[in-house]
């Protein structure tokens, strides 16, 4: 319940900031282009290497512009520009502080991968009379192997668009709130936060706006009785999916960098309470 009266109160807030909301657009459709080129570029000529190159550079630098406009927002900032400006120089600290979070994550990949079986174990070979009658019950050694492949790639999912994205988050507005090396120092301190109930749970909200809903946008078939009116809702799926991945990930970063703002708040009264007593004292 209280995940839900998080985002929405960070939805009303958001609800006014046309400006803001203008700005990481912006961002956002620059990133998707830079990536859609990215793809598209074929390496043939000097010059398309070239390009290509610039777009695999220029890709992670509006990718943190956006994440840093995120966090900053999250924190007060509500002037589109003065927006900009900070974040361009935070952008380059949530890339730094990035850095160890991802090879993190790519050796734990690398372990996993380790410890999984070989793929011809996942699937067993069948006999030609099971061939023309149909395979066994789900039973016994195949049945086992099944759930083991569910399991390693539960693990995987977990990893990847659970757990980095929640200490993501946590690290992110630690950097912008206290800096880099503060922030790092107390990296044990924003693991845990990141695993806290609400913060999971603000997340696993938050994962519908900006996850399932923009998948099902994606799959869902709209047949129609002309090809341009199926083109023309394919184009209508494509808008809603950039909305609800911008809104979705803006309300639940900004959900979950509030929290966490707040959260450090509470553990610096005590302090700064300790140090106004005795600046009065003197």
């Amino acid at each position: 319940m209280r995940a839900l009266k998080t985002i929405w109160a960070a939805a009303r807030r958001l609800k006014g900031q046309w400006r803001v909301m203008a700005a990481l657009a912006a961002i956002y459709a620059a990133l998707l282009a830079t990536l859609f080129f990215f793809v598209a570029v074929t390496e043939a000529t000097a010059w398309q290497i070239l390009l290509t190159l610039c777009f695999a550079a220029l890709a992670p630098i509006l990718f943190f512009l956006l994440q840093a406009m995120m966090v900053n927002y999250a924190r007060g900032e509500t002037r589109a520009a003065s927006l900009l400006r900070r974040s361009f120089t935070d952008s380059c600290k949530l890339a730094l502080a990035s850095v160890p979070l991802a090879l993190a994550v790519m050796l734990a990949l690398y372990f996993l991968n380790k410890l999984q079986p070989a793929a011809h174990i996942w699937t067993p070979q069948t006999t030609p009379l099971e061939s023309s009658y149909g395979q066994p019950p789900d039973n016994g050694p195949t049945a086992s192997l099944r759930w083991m492949f569910v399991a390693w790639t539960t693990a995987r999912f977990l990893l990847c668009y659970v757990a980095l994205p929640l200490v993501a988050v946590q690290l992110w507005s630690a950097v912008a709130r206290e800096g880099l090396l503060p922030a790092i120092k107390r990296a044990r301190h924003h693991l845990a936060r990141a695993f806290a109930p609400d913060a999971v749970l603000t997340y696993a909200v938050g994962l519908l706006l900006f996850g399932f809903v923009p998948y099902v946008l994606i799959f869902m078939h709209t047949p129609a009785a002309r090809q341009s009116v199926e083109f023309g809702l394919f184009i209508a799926r494509l808008l809603l999916v950039f909305v609800f991945t911008l809104y979705g990930w803006t309300l639940t970063l900004d959900a979950l960098a509030g929290a966490a703002a707040v959260g450090a708040g509470a553990l610096a009264t005590p302090a700064t309470t300790a140090t106004n007593a005795e600046a009065a004292t003197s």
